[in-house]
């Protein structure tokens, strides 16, 4: 619902990379002083092609690509959350055509 709100023109035509960072919320067993406060990588479920196939479906629905074949290139990483935010997913997309 927020890409499709956020996106007011076509969906792309044509080739795009994409790079998809999921921050996942960080548990309590890395929340102490010591631990660093930015974030890090993530090692629970899901698993990245998971999160990588929802976020690509995710942006067919919501408008901003025709068809997730177009997609020649896909970036991912899971990470923790830094200590002062939440949980999100941030998507990129650059437009090869």
């Amino acid at each position: 619902m927020i890409a499709r709100a956020a996106w007011s023109r076509a969906p792309l035509d044509g080739l795009v990379v994409v790079e998809v960072q999921a921050v996942f919320a960080r548990p309590k067993r890395l929340l102490r002083k010591k631990d660093s406060a930015a974030r890090i990588p993530c090692d629970v479920k899901p698993d990245i092609d998971n999160v990588v196939k929802c976020a690509l479906d995710a942006l067919v629905m919501a408008g901003v690509l025709r068809d997730d074949k177009q997609v020649f290139r896909v970036m991912a990483e899971k990470m923790f959350a830094g200590k002062t935010e939440g949980p999100c997913v941030e998507i990129t997309i650059q437009s090869e055509g």
